[in-house]
């Protein structure tokens, strides 16, 4: 059963300024035929951030899905040449055939986060962002 990062563990990831490393975790829901990956620092780091994609990609090869969530939730956002280097590895390294969804709520990060799908979406990644999980969800189950 998926479980859901609880809320104090997060908020006391995100409270302190110092960290960098994020809090990262894997989760498949049984059936669903989706991989769930959460990430979550106050000041997220390229190559931190790297490293949690390649483990997220990493299990999505070893349990063979087709459909990754991936979670994150930070405090600050990436520069815009940070998020299309990060796009543009995650499409490189990504599994041929897989559909990623972005999930972060802040809307802070929106344009952003639509800028990296861009990126990764022209890099031949089957890529969105959204601001919940349900309609990350509800996409990745379309096709």
């Amino acid at each position: 059963m998926l479980q859901t990062i609880p809320k104090a563990e997060v908020r006391a990831v995100l409270m302190d300024p110092e960290n960098v490393v994020p809090v990262f975790r894997v989760e498949e829901r049984p059936g669903s035929g989706m991989l769930y990956a959460f990430a979550g620092t106050e000041r997220p780091d390229p190559v931190g951030l790297r490293k949690c994609w390649a483990q997220a990609l990493n299990e999505v090869r070893r349990r063979g899905t087709a459909r990754l969530v991936f979670e994150q939730s930070f405090g600050k956002s990436l520069s815009a040449s940070e998020a299309s280097d990060l796009a543009s590895w995650v499409a490189t390294a990504a599994p041929e055939g897989l559909r990623i969804a972005l999930v972060d709520r802040n809307p802070e990060h929106s344009a952003l986060n639509s800028f990296a799908a861009l990126v990764a979406t022209n890099e031949g990644l089957d890529f969105e962002s959204f601001m919940s999980r349900r309609d990350a969800e509800r996409w990745l189950e379309s096709l």
